[in-house]
């Protein structure tokens, strides 16, 4: 799907990626940086994300093809200009846009953003 949106809009093509995933069961209490259970951007770090495509969960697809998107490259999360659980996370190659919040979040707090991103 991806190598066919490419072909037709070449250097244009963006794709905003919408999921929903619980990272707070996969750090520790202990890796949390105020020592509270609230988990917040700045607690983030690459290799939690190691989990979100962990083939055991299921999402080798979408490591797949958020690699093809980014730079064909195995790690990812390299690639992004920021981690972040509610907000977007661009690509430093500016052709997607990825959220782990949920749809709700996304589309209420940030769809002014993703059409922005959609037509740049």
């Amino acid at each position: 799907m991806f190598y066919r949106m490419n072909q037709a809009h070449g250097e244009n093509c963006r794709v905003v990626l919408i999921d929903y995933w619980n990272i707070a069961k996969y750090i520790m209490d202990s890796e949390v940086d105020d020592n509270t259970d609230t988990i917040t951007d700045m607690d983030l770090r690459p290799r939690h994300f190691e989990h979100y495509f962990d083939v055991g969960g299921g999402n080798i697809e979408a490591m797949l093809f958020v690699k093809r998107v980014v730079h064909n490259d195995w790690d990812v999360w390299r690639h992004f200009k920021n981690l972040s659980l509610s907000g977007p996370m661009v690509s430093d190659n500016g052709k997607m846009m990825l959220f782990i919040g949920g749809m709700r979040n996304a589309i209420e707090k940030h769809g002014q953003e993703i059409i922005d991103f959609l037509k740049s």
